[in-house]
């Protein structure tokens, strides 16, 4: 025997069906350039950061929706940096202290997959922060090696800089993308890929705990014992 639906079912199947397409309004669609995009539209002078990122497995993270702090060193000073930081090796190998700074080879391209990680990982914060964001001391959002990035004030020839780790100056700052903000710094920040005795040595107050260690030769007398 056919059973009459109930009238309140009927009329929620037929609004049903008659229901337009899914609201999309509150999908979020880009109309201008992510941080990803910032580096790509400007390949000439940021393709070194490009390939670091990619080689590390964050570049696609650049061209999704979130919200980014990148400080984005140029080709010139990147290869600059693996040159000092390889200079810095070979000059400290044969020392009782040697700077392990993971680079072996003043060519950009001979950086290993592990180096490329590291450094690229040490430029990007998960959270977008204007310089007006930056007090002295810490950033509050750590980078994505897990480390706290340090901000300082330094004035050269009149000129103030806001400085990342006392070693990485911002040069045109707070460029606002869709996902972010991108901040263009003159050389690549030192991602301390250190051993804790170079930790120790950077500081002189500590100097003496990084002299070599000299094994002293314990002289023991025995006594014969009596019988």
């Amino acid at each position: 025997m056919f059973k009459k639906v109930p009238i309140i079912i009927y009329v929620a199947l037929l609004l049903l069906a008659c229901t337009e397409e899914i609201d999309k309004s509150n999908r979020y669609v880009f109309t201008g350039e992510t941080v990803a995009d910032y580096m790509l539209n400007r390949s000439e002078k940021y393709s070194h950061m490009i390939t670091l990122m990619k080689r590390a497995g964050i570049f696609s993270l650049m061209q999704t929706w979130g919200q980014y702090t990148l400080f984005l060193p140029d080709n010139e000073s990147v290869e600059k940096f693996v040159a000092e930081q390889d200079s810095i090796y070979h000059a400290t190998k044969d020392t009782y202290n040697p700077v392990w700074t993971g680079i072996t080879s003043p060519l950009f391209e001979d950086l290993s997959d592990s180096m490329a990680t590291v450094i690229a990982r040490a430029h990007v914060i998960e959270k977008s922060y204007l310089t007006a964001d930056m007090g002295e001391g810490a950033i509050g959002k750590w980078n994505f090696n897990d480390r706290a990035l340090s901000v300082s004030y330094k004035v050269v020839d009149e000129r103030f800089y806001i400085m990342i780790n006392n070693h990485s100056a911002i040069i045109d700052g707070d460029n606002q993308v869709e996902n972010g903000i991108v901040h263009l710094i003159d050389k690549p920040i030192d991602p301390k890929y250190r051993t804790v005795s170079n930790q120790i040595a950077a500081h002189p107050f500590f100097s003496i705990f990084t002299r070599p260690f000299l094994k002293p030769v314990l002289k023991v007398k025995y006594r014969q014992r009596q019988i």
